[in-house]
């Protein structure tokens, strides 16, 4: 099988899924159809060196995503628009206390009344404003399912720190989505 039939029978069927990834890790849809594309140009050459025993396809194609992503933004850095990830405060204010969301003291009804308030665009716009670093985390193992240790290859992390990002960035995302008023 040549490169091409191997790109197209191999990588081909998961573009979706690398577009998807780059739709969270963006701001803009262009760049996030830049950033797929450039990925899967790079996937392109190296598909004929890519052996199935270095983990899952989508777990290659994400990681190349990755260090298009980091590219990206170091290319941003150097050409003095730099955006801060350090803009999330170390600990966000509490927007609710954490009893008010444990399942024994909300009702059926209002339970029913919190989902009513939530829409796909609330928890986007949520992820969005993490920093990069949690929304890999998250994306990779909320999103796509992966097992800690397979983000933290991806990512070229130790499992702790994989560990840490999804505690904090849980934890974002539930004040920001908590606050969400009707």
């Amino acid at each position: 099988m040549d490169s091409n039939e191997r790109f197209y029978k191999v990588v081909w069927p998961h573009r979706a899924t690398v577009l998807r990834a780059a739709l969270l890790l963006t701001h803009r849809d262009s760049e996030a159809a830049d950033i797929t594309q450039e990925a899967l140009i790079k996937a392109w050459r190296k598909v004929d060196h890519f052996d199935g025993n270095q983990g899952s396809v989508q777990a290659w194609l994400l990681t190349i995503l990755r260090h298009c992503w980091v590219d990206r933004l170091r290319s941003v850095a150097r050409h003095g628009d730099t955006v801060s990830l350090e803009g999330l405060p170390e600990d966000p204010p509490a927007v609710c206390r954490e009893d008010e969301l444990r399942p024994s003291t909300l009702d059926a009804a209002a339970f029913e009344q919190m989902l009513e308030r939530l829409s796909d665009q609330h928890l986007i716009t949520a992820i969005k404003q993490l920093p990069s670093d949690f929304r890999w985390a998250i994306l990779l193992v909320d999103v796509h399912g992966y097992s800690y240790e397979e983000a933290a290859t991806a990512l070229e992390v130790p499992v702790g720190t994989i560990r840490s990002r999804l505690f904090r960035a849980r934890d974002f995302l539930r004040q920001r989505l908590a606050a969400v008023e009707a």
